[in-house]
């Protein structure tokens, strides 16, 4: 009977833990169709991708934030790049990226893909305020030369992480 008690509170535990960063989840995932259709401006052309945290962050370090998002410099990569910047970053990120896409909307390419873009920055900045990260995860070795993601990290008030990514390659 101890066994099945130990069980059952080991398995309530596990569904409780898989679910706190439902919601984290779900928001990266509206976002990610506020977003649709939008391609990063690098000579990947990549589509946003909303992603979340399994887990809570214990405190917003960067180094906790890398914990938590399981981000890993690979051996093979001499020239490995993980950076975490401030929310001022990210936002001229997507100040940057939007401007870049205004101008490719006058030639007829992607027309509303600017405004997609603004609105997204509006939720965010609404919602979350300075609670938001810039994360550059991949190779590279300054800021003309990177492959790898750029993501958006949003942080919850629970501390569970939600945002978008997108792959990036600037050579």
């Amino acid at each position: 009977m101890k066994l099945l008690i130990c069980l059952f509170t080991l398995c309530f535990y596990s569904i409780a833990n898989a679910g706190q960063c439902y919601q984290a989840f779900k928001k990266a995932k509206k976002l990610e169709a506020i977003v649709s259709g939008v391609e990063h401006t690098s000579e990947t052309d990549s589509s946003w991708e909303g992603f979340a945290s399994w887990v809570p962050i214990k405190n917003t370090t960067n180094e906790e934030i890398k914990r938590v998002l399981n981000l890993k410099k690979s051996d093979d990569i001499e020239e490995a790049l993980y950076e975490v910047e401030s929310s001022e970053k990210a936002y001229e990120f997507l100040k940057d990226e939007i401007e870049t896409l205004e101008h490719y909307a006058q030639d007829g390419y992607g027309v509303d893909s600017p405004a997609k873009l603004k609105r997204l920055l509006k939720i965010i900045s609404n919602e979350f305020g300075d609670n938001i990260r810039l994360v550059m995860n991949g190779s590279g070795y300054d800021r003309s030369v990177f492959i790898g993601n750029h993501v958006i990290v949003l942080i919850m008030p629970n501390g569970c992480l939600a945002g978008l990514k997108v792959f990036t390659v600037w050579t």
